[in-house]
């Protein structure tokens, strides 16, 4: 009887867990889109302060970003990276929980 009550515990807690991550992926994606409106508002305050101060359009930090962005991982490879580390994470919790 203890056994089978650990066990409905454990599933009633990772269920639990599972609905919250859910739950808050849910309302991140639903603020994907005001979050990128600030992002390229904010940036566009910081190109325009970057030529005003340094002198630099931003045509030439443009440039200057992609090809900083060349020469390091790509978004891809870590977005994959961190949806791996995420699974081995979750992985590794329900194993040591069981």
């Amino acid at each position: 009887m203890a056994v089978l009550c650990c066990i409905v515990i454990l599933i009633t807690v990772a269920g639990l867990l599972i609905f919250v991550l859910t739950w808050q992926i849910a309302d991140l994606t639903q603020d994907v889109s005001n979050i990128q409106a600030q992002m390229k508002k904010f940036l566009a305050g910081v190109q325009k302060y970057i030529n005003d101060h340094f002198g630099i359009t931003p045509q030439v930090q443009n440039k200057i970003i992609e090809q900083q962005q060349s020469a390091t991982t790509s978004t891809g490879s870590m977005g994959i990276n961190v949806v791996a580390f995420i699974g081995g994470f979750l992985a590794d919790l329900v194993l040591t929980l069981v």
